[in-house]
């Protein structure tokens, strides 16, 4: 709140500069503390859903700033941006005021003995090394710990997080929300209307995965939205390389529309929500906190350099071709590397 209110009041770029970083700092805390809670507070049968309503809520988050943008003045308008920015501390102002009536969490209210008593995920984790001693451990010596003295389940559970992390960072659903406009301007085709259309898409497959993650499992969902999106991001890559926007005539905006709202489908439906519920699944207990950190660390640094780098890498290679071919092929890597590694976890007990 204090960041958004920096930034919307800001006579100077430093002032600007300042209340992003403290923006940037709250959502990150914000983004690994909300869902751990919820995951840890959540019955197994409902996790599923309580935990991708999560990504549901970012979603309508990013379709109220789409509409909001489109209903105000251009950026120009001094007091257009300020208001956009300034509505950024409602969310933050609401989540303040939940926490305040939110139980804590059962497993950080008990010693690290008493959870080892309980048996269940966190017992059989430590299979592969001594119990440490004392409540708390540095968090380097844990990671130590966790990679280097636990059962292998243990570390390719973690390494699959943080590899979901990243093949969601990079599925290009984040380039495709937050550069529709000039993507398709750079096809010849722009609208400050399209960015709408593609938020409420992805919204559309988030509520489906919050409703079909219990029922179906995690794997399959998974699995069936890596392939669609790595099919929908090559045929993207194929679309704007390969020159046939003027033989396809008044087809080719819409084409590309529907290729990009597939994406945006595909991973709303799949890997954005399952990747959040499997970082606190996959993790045992002990590790749950700082596997889901170093995870979302690894995710919002892809994320950084992603978006940084999207209008750069553009202006080198003539379009945005490449970066969809590259898009499309980490996410059949991504694929293929759930395809034979990932346990099932719908219904596990972290007791």
């Amino acid at each position: 709140m204090s960041g958004a209110a920096l930034f919307a009041a800001a006579p100077s770029f430093a002032q600007v500069l300042v209340g992003r970083i403290l923006c940037g700092v709250g959502v990150g805390i914000c983004g690994l503390a909300k869902p751990l809670i919820v995951s840890e507070l959540a019955p197994a049968h409902m996790r599923g859903v309580l935990v991708s309503l999560f990504a549901v809520g970012q979603s309508i988050g990013l379709n109220v700033f789409y509409v909001v943008d489109f209903i105000l003045p251009p950026v120009t308008v001094e007091w257009a941006w300020r208001l956009l920015v300034a509505l950024g501390a409602s969310p933050a102002l609401l989540v303040v005021l939940l926490a305040l009536l939110t139980p804590a969490s059962g497993y950080w209210d008990l010693a690290p003995v008493s959870l080892s008593r309980c048996g269940g995920v966190r017992q059989l984790a430590h299979q592969g090394g001594p119990e440490p001693q004392g409540e708390q451990e540095a968090p380097m010596r844990q990671l130590h710990r966790m990679v280097a003295l636990e059962p292998p389940q243990v570390r390719r559970n973690f390494f699959l997080v943080v590899a979901m992390m990243l093949g969601y960072n990079l599925s290009g659903t984040l380039i495709i929300a937050n550069y529709a406009s000039q993507i398709f301007a750079a096809a010849g085709a722009s609208s400050r209307a399209l960015p709408i259309v593609v938020g409420l898409v992805q919204f559309l497959g988030l509520v489906s995965a919050a409703a079909f993650t219990d029922r179906l499992g995690r794997r399959p969902l998974l699995l069936a939205s890596c392939a669609l999106s790595a099919a929908s991001l090559l045929s993207i890559a194929a679309l704007l390389g390969s020159g046939w926007g003027p033989s396809l005539g008044g087809a080719f905006t819409p084409l590309l529309l529907a290729l990009m709202t597939t994406v945006e489908f595909a991973v709303g439906v799949g890997l954005n929500p399952i990747r959040i519920v499997l970082s606190a699944e996959l993790m045992p207990t002990r590790y749950r906190a700082l596997g889901m950190s170093l995870s979302n660390a690894v995710g919002w640094g892809t994320a950084l350099l992603s978006l940084f780098c999207f209008p750069i890498i553009i202006e080198l290679a003539g379009g945005p071709a490449p970066q969809f071919a590259f898009f499309g092929a980490t996410t059949a890597s991504l694929t293929v590397l759930l395809m034979f590694q990932l346990p099932e976890t719908r219904g596990i007990d972290f007791d």
